[in-house]
């Protein structure tokens, strides 16, 4: 079985509240499934993570106010 580690980060700048939807996170699929996952939200935001389209996918859901927002992911992916 091969693995992956897939990371991201994010940074804006935001001058308004803002709601975010974002995709980032790994698929979950028949050929591929994660065994570890790992979101940071800087400065901290309560989040969701909702499916969408298939269901193999996730949106990260979360309201950000003024300032810089950073945004990390990281997983460990095993394509099978």
């Amino acid at each position: 079985m091969n693995m992956l580690r897939v990371h991201t980060e994010l940074v804006y700048e935001i001058e308004l509240p803002t709601s975010f939807a974002l995709s980032i996170t790994a698929a979950r699929t028949k050929h591929q499934s994660v065994s570890v996952e790992r979101i940071d939200i800087r400065p901290h935001a309560d989040s969701e993570l909702v499916p969408y389209g298939s269901g193999s996918h996730q949106l990260l859901r979360f309201d950000a106010a003024e300032g810089t927002l950073e945004v990390a992911y990281e997983a460990r992916v095993a394509l099978h």
